[in-house]
């Protein structure tokens, strides 16, 4: 017999599998909706992006495209 999960169970369990990337896109998101109501500046985004990146909540790029 298989086990019924609800709805809400399975977003927790995506959320904690993928954490940091959770975390840096919410993130991204309210800074974005910050700058657009105009209650941060963009070089405090390019900061908040920075640290993310820096952090290892963003996960960087793994296309190389070299010509």
């Amino acid at each position: 017999m298989a086990r019924r999960t609800n709805k809400a169970r399975r977003i927790v369990d995506i959320i904690v599998k993928h954490w940091k990337p959770t975390i840096g896109s919410l993130t991204i998101l309210v800074s974005v909706f910050l700058l657009i109501l105009k209650k941060i500046e963009v070089e405090t985004l390019a900061a908040i992006v920075a640290a993310l990146l820096a952090a290892g909540y963003i996960p960087k790029s793994k296309d190389d495209v070299t010509e």
